[in-house]
């Protein structure tokens, strides 16, 4: 790129953008994933009303939940809009 600038592989540089997000929201990607493996494991026993609480507090935390037949994935709530 023009004086080195967008030399960063599309995916890496989003990765980047969501690490700087959380870390600006005081969230660890390590700490969503486990919320939302323990979710998926409630899930899986049908337990509705837990899985919601765990999509509520993080949603709170500005993260937002897609689940879909492959499983669930998180996004930042703002990369929504």
């Amino acid at each position: 790129g023009v004086l080195g600038l967008f030399q960063q592989v599309s995916g890496e540089f989003c990765e980047e953008l969501k690490r700087y997000g959380l870390m600006h929201l005081g969230v660890h990607v390590e700490e969503i994933d486990a919320l939302l493996l323990e979710r998926t494991e409630v899930r899986q026993a049908k337990n509705w009303e837990r899985s919601d609480e765990f999509r509520i507090f993080l949603q709170k935390k500005g993260i937002a939940i897609k689940d879909s037949p492959q499983g669930s994935t998180w996004t930042l709530q703002s990369e929504l809009a």
